[in-house]
């Protein structure tokens, strides 16, 4: 059954296949690359205009400047107020959007193609002449800080800003995107116009279009209005992380929180890009622990020993650093428990002990999900992206199922040994304080105020 599930899925992505390496082409546009692929099903559009260079070139006193630029690009220009340029575009039935990684960021843009004109001259004029409204900046601060400060009711946001931060301490990728609560009070209309002007000349782009070919009129509008050309700009920006360091435990942490009736629990750390090189290794090991309902984990926790609800699990890597992470929340009473249930799988795993019949589903399921969330346009389109940023070639498209099938169960085990390495993992638990006194069985622990990562 696993073998023809394999065939029928192998024979779907032969599609794709020829869809990326005949329907994909690549133009010249003034220096900048365009990544063309024409779709005439449907009279619509997508365009997703790339740029190399994300939050990780912030300011250090102004972290999550790149984010507020991007948030505020919209709000007004020297000829129109943000309600003039929402409207219009409205009218046109665009949507438009801009979000940013430490990477990199990147700007949407999708409509109709009648009306494909109109709406880039107005997003060209957005770029080329946004002046930030120092109103609008206030408006945007206070709706932000507002919303940190309610976080305290959010205790898995807070989980996750803290586990990030925590695990990635010692690289430069732990900051928040978006800053802190102190970042704030630094953005001011010019640092936000000396940003644009640094991402409108400097940064590297690349642009990725979609839609029948009469969606390529755009390009003297991109050439002309937006100003934008491969002369004289910054390669795209790379960094590195450190070597892993090597522990003889875990570092556990107590984020402390007022009235929990539950803790968040997050583990794991970060990995350097050369150290978990396979994709599709990657996703299964997740997948046998967590990752999917199929998850030893998941199972032990869940239906073996009633502690949680469910837990979840992920492998990622980006181009220069890669994270691994799993998370789960249970009663206070139950953490230290919990804690301890996921060191035994994970050592269980490590050596070989798990289900070889679920090892071949979640192969079978990944095999199976994967061209699936390849059906939209804009997420064909940001899949052609992230490969042309983490420098893959396309040909990953037809060769995932026959690498999926190649992975041995030995295979998926030594991934799971080396990612989840007990001493190298950063604990990061949420709660009360009364917690300390009972995480302090497992080790040492630092205890800190949520407060410290809003």
């Amino acid at each position: 059954m696993i073998r023809q599930c394999l065939l029928i899925i192998a024979v779907f992505i032969s599609t794709l296949s020829c869809f990326a390496d005949e329907g994909v082409k690549k133009l010249n546009w003034n220096g900048i690359e365009v990544v063309w692929l024409e779709d005439n099903r449907f009279p619509t559009y997508n365009v997703l205009f790339y740029f190399g260079d994300g939050a990780i070139s912030d300011n250090s006193k102004r972290m999550g400047e790149t984010s507020w630029m991007f948030a505020l690009l919209s709000s007004g220009t020297r000829r129109f107020s943000r309600s003039e340029i929402k409207d219009n575009l409205d009218y046109f039935g665009a949507s438009y959007g801009g979000s940013v990684s430490h990477e990199y960021s990147e700007f949407q843009v999708s409509g109709l193609v009648k009306d494909i004109l109109p709406t880039m001259k107005k997003i060209c004029h957005i770029f080329d002449d946004a002046n930030f409204p120092v109103g609008e900046i206030k408006k945007l601060k206070k709706r932000v800080m507002s919303s940190k400060k309610n976080l305290v009711s959010s205790h898995a946001s807070i989980g996750q800003m803290a586990f990030r931060e925590l695990s990635m301490s010692g690289t430069p990728f732990g900051h928040s995107s978006e800053g802190k609560l102190k970042d704030i009070k630094y953005i001011k209309q010019k640092y936000l116009l000396k940003r644009l002007e640094f991402f409108n000349k400097k940064v590297f782009k690349r642009i990725y279009i979609t839609g029948p070919k009469n969606t390529l009129s755009i390009k003297n509008i991109i050439m002309n209005e937006c100003g934008w050309s491969g002369q004289g700009i910054n390669p795209i920006v790379k960094t590195s992380v450190p070597p892993v360091a090597k522990n003889n435990s875990p570092k556990i942490h107590l984020i402390t929180v007022p009235k929990a009736n539950q803790v968040q629990i997050h583990i794991g750390r970060y990995t350097t890009p050369g150290e978990l090189s396979s994709d599709v290794t990657n996703a299964i090991a997740s997948g046998i622990i967590a990752g999917s309902p199929l998850g030893v984990l998941s199972n032990e926790l869940r239906n073996v020993r009633g502690l949680t609800y469910g837990a979840s699990s992920f492998i990622t890597m980006q181009r220069d650093y890669g994270r691994i992470a799993i998370s789960t929340t249970t009663k206070s009473e139950s953490a230290v428990e919990v804690i301890k249930v996921i060191k035994d799988v994970l050592s269980q795993v490590s050596v070989g002990k798990f289900p070889l019949k679920k090892f071949e589903m979640i192969k079978s399921s990944e095999a199976g999900a994967y061209p699936f969330a390849l059906e939209s346009n804009l997420s064909y389109l940001n899949t052609l992206l992230f490969m042309d940023h983490t420098e893959q070639d396309y040909s990953r498209f037809h060769s995932y199922p026959t690498r999926i099938n190649k992975v041995s169960a030995k295979d998926m085990q030594s991934v799971v040994e080396k990612a989840f390495d007990w001493n190298q993992m950063t604990i990061v638990v949420v709660g009360e304080k009364r917690m300390a006194k009972f995480l302090k069985t497992l080790g040492p622990v630092k205890v800190t105020s949520y407060r410290n990562f809003l």
